[in-house]
């Protein structure tokens, strides 16, 4: 599984109330140097597409198979003549189209995978 230095608040504005052992320092302690980004990740786009239709195993290697490169915030499997996978992942900026694909291929989708690096999610 990849690993990254977590870029969290540290003002911990959230109180946790399902949590025993949860403590607050303070609104107001903060540390020095320490990146914020309330929002969340940065996070990258990609639709593989596959060379055909897949199988339910297929798929979940496929999701496994990303998963050893980063970590997926969401995705979206559509089942067309050939299927595809959207998805979202992060840390940002660490991951190829072509790597993509020789994860993919390797997990046991059918050659020719293309990945492009955008994704359009439906509701």
């Amino acid at each position: 599984m990849a690993q990254f230095t977590r870029v969290n608040g540290d003002l911990q504005p959230v109180l946790r109330l399902d949590s025993e052992s949860f403590t607050n320092n303070g609104a107001n302690a903060v540390v020095d140097g320490a990146v914020v980004q309330p929002q969340g990740p940065k996070l990258d786009f990609f639709t593989a597409t596959a060379n055909g239709a897949l199988t339910t195993t297929e798929i979940a290697a496929g999701v496994q198979a990303i998963q050893q490169l980063g970590i997926i915030h969401m995705y979206q499997y559509d089942d067309e003549s050939n299927d595809t996978l959207s998805f979202a992942i992060y840390p940002s900026g660490q991951y190829s189209t072509a790597d993509l694909v020789v994860a993919l291929e390797g997990a046991g989708w059918a050659n020719a995978v293309t990945v492009t690096d955008s994704a359009t999610f439906s509701s």
